[in-house]
């Protein structure tokens, strides 16, 4: 074996290695990546499957944070056209695409009782914020109320929207105020001493 062969020989191996080395990372973190948000879609009260199901975990995702199905179908269409789309269209759909997970990760963030921080990093950091969250102990209040289109109707002043995107409670009866009937007042009985006339003493201690 020349110098030559020698060398593309080591070339190839060291290549295979580096292949195999991004091969297992990428496979650990897919793992990593799908039991995360199989977590979080339990959190939500949803099954754990429709977290890795293609588009289906998008439409779900859509559903749990209480936004209407059309911001699904929006997102959609997004992904579909900006895979054919170039310049300045192509970055006018991104715009939408941050859009759509700005309102997404709007509602997520009252459902985790969360700030405007928050939404920031699940917006850029989607990818590896969303498994966190499944991994660590958040807790998703089902009952926080949300807003069907999420900081739209939120800088719209409708931040106190009806309660959605959470699992209900069979069962449960809510407890209705009872109204408090007036008490009809009794008058106080008012006690008289009437005075007894007082006839002259004859010295006896009898009055006559």
């Amino acid at each position: 074996m020349t110098d030559v062969e020698s060398a593309l020989s080591s070339i190839l191996a060291a290549s295979l290695v580096i292949i195999l080395f991004v091969l297992l990372l990428l496979i650990a973190w897919l793992v990593f990546y799908y039991v995360g948000v199989w977590k979080l879609y339990k959190k939500a009260g949803r099954p754990g499957w429709n977290a890795i199901v293609p588009f289906y975990n998008n439409f779900v995702l859509v559903e749990m944070v209480g936004l209407k199905w059309y911001w699904f179908l929006i997102d959609i269409i997004v992904s579909i056209a900006s895979s054919f789309a170039s310049g300045l269209l192509y970055w006018l759909l991104w715009l939408v695409s941050i859009g759509v997970k700005v309102n997404i990760f709007y509602n997520m963030s009252k459902k985790f009782g969360k700030d405007a921080g928050w939404i920031v990093l699940m917006t850029l950091f989607s990818g590896i914020m969303l498994p966190i969250y499944g991994y660590n102990k958040a807790v998703w209040n089902a009952n926080a109320p949300v807003t069907p289109n999420g900081l739209i109707d939120g800088l719209g002043g409708n931040n106190a929207g009806p309660v959605q995107g959470g699992p209900v409670v069979q069962g449960v009866t809510p407890v209705q105020p009872q109204p408090v009937q007036p008490q009809p007042v009794q008058p106080e009985p008012v006690a008289t001493n009437p005075e007894q006339p007082q006839g002259p003493s004859d010295g006896s201690g009898i009055q006559q």
